[in-house]
């Protein structure tokens, strides 16, 4: 299996691991996420990857979280995968919704 890698902006050890055949989660249309490449199943996996949980992640919610112990090599320092280009802008969220957790948290800094 193959994996498009996005990263936290906020939490730079922090990656969403999505199928290539699948869609990404809403959250990653944030300003909060940046495209960060691919890993394939095949590639030596960074420290904090774990295949088999990746593989339930994915069954169960359609992408994997993990936090990246050790630098993965090959990653983008920056830009955006073609695919991605489109979905480049942020969600906008619906008025009257609470405010998401990571937004409190960066209004605490």
């Amino acid at each position: 299996m193959r994996y498009d890698l996005f990263r936290s902006r906020h939490e730079p050890e922090l990656y969403c691991a999505v199928p290539e055949d699948r869609p990404g989660p809403a959250f990653l249309n944030s300003e909060s996420w940046r495209v960060a490449g691919k890993l394939a199943e095949a590639d030596p996996m960074p420290l904090g990857f774990d295949r088999e949980a990746a593989r339930v992640g994915v069954r169960l919610n359609g992408y994997y979280l993990f936090v990246a112990f050790s630098p993965i090599p090959g990653l983008r320092s920056g830009g955006e995968l073609p695919a991605m280009a489109a979905c480049s802008e942020p969600v906008p969220s619906p008025s009257g919704w609470p405010a998401s957790p990571l937004e409190n948290r960066k209004n605490l800094s």
